[in-house]
């Protein structure tokens, strides 16, 4: 589905932002992060890391809520799978992403959304029954303003341990060849 968007919207795939951060040495995407101009910087950053695609986001898209939208329903589960620990309280932050209790007097839970995206390019001849159809889900996630240090945190852990399991797995190959 990204390719198909990527042509009818005139892009293409290996200049989208994504594509250009993950080709950049660590210093450049550092760089180019610090000149975000927003203060989601290092937690998009992070999700970048993780291999989790963004399309758009906004440090208070309304008071208190910060945005970020996924190019796929599956990328916002698999940003939920890293970020959303459970925890009993019904004030906690897992509570908030899950919607399963709610503290009325604690803090704001987390809101979702879907966005249908016509994707088919237009009519393929003069008969609108030629049209062809291709609809794609957008997902966004509105998090409340004093989640969003434990969401850093929790990718930064994530990317951590991903880089271990690289390291431990390359060590691995590696003593297994001269074995």
């Amino acid at each position: 589905p990204q390719r198909v968007i990527d042509t009818w919207l005139g892009h293409r795939s290996d200049k989208s932002m994504a594509a250009v951060y993950y080709r950049l040495r660590d210093e450049d995407s550092q760089s180019f992060m610090a000149k975000v101009p927003f203060d989601l910087a290092p937690l998009i950053r992070e999700l970048w890391i993780a291999w989790i695609p963004t399309m758009m986001s906004c440090q208070e898209t309304m008071p208190g809520l910060a945005w970020i939208e996924f190019e796929r329903v599956h990328e916002l589960q698999r940003f939920l799978d890293v970020v959303a620990v459970f925890e009993d309280e019904a004030d906690s932050m897992y509570s908030r992403i899950s919607h399963d209790r709610y503290d009325p007097a604690g803090i704001e839970h987390w809101d979702y959304l879907l966005s249908p995206l016509d994707c088919g390019g237009g009519l393929n001849g003069d008969d609108e029954e030629d049209r062809s159809v291709a609809i794609t889900f957008t997902a966004g996630v509105y998090i409340p303003h004093p989640d969003l240090p434990t969401v850093l945190t929790r990718l930064q852990q994530h990317n951590r341990h991903r880089a271990f399991d690289r390291k431990v797995e390359a060590e691995r190959s590696a003593g297994e060849q001269f074995a």
